[in-house]
C-alpha cells in the first residue's frame, strides 16, 4: 500500500529583518525512498525546525523500527539522537524536531 507523505513549508515573517522557516509534515514513517526524497527537499529548504502531524510509523513495534523509520531521513534536527545513522542529531545539540503522537 502507497502510503501519502504530506508535507506544508510555513514562512513566519516579522519585519524584514528575521524569517522563521519550519516544515510540517504527516503520514510519513514508513522508512521508503519518498520519504528520503521529503527530508532531501526539507533539507534543501534550510528550515529552522520541524513538526509531525501523527502517523510518525508504521509499526507496530515502535521501539524496534524508530530509528529506521524516522531517525534514518530525520535525525539532522533531533538531539539528543542516539541512533545509528548520519550525520548523528542536530549539530547545535537543539532540538529542532517536535512530533505528535498519532492515534493507535
Amino acid at each position: 500500500m502507497h502510503k501519502l507523505i504530506t508535507v506544508l513549508l510555513i514562512l513566519i515573517s516579522s519585519t524584514s529583518i528575521s524569517q522563521t522557516k519550519f516544515a510540517v509534515i504527516g503520514d510519513f514513517g514508513d522508512g521508503s525512498s519518498d520519504e528520503t526524497a521529503v527530508s532531501d527537499m526539507i533539507d534543501s529548504w534550510n528550515v529552522d525546525f520541524v513538526i509531525t502531524l501523527g502517523d510518525n510509523n508504521y509499526s507496530s513495534d515502535f521501539a524496534s523500527t524508530a530509528d529506521e523509520y524516522i531517525g534514518k531521513d530525520y535525525n539532522q534536527w533531533i538531539y539528543p539522537y542516539i541512533g545509528s545513522y548520519p550525520p548523528g542529531g542536530s549539530a547545535d545539540g537543539i532540538n529542532k524536531f517536535f512530533p505528535t503522537p498519532g492515534q493507535s
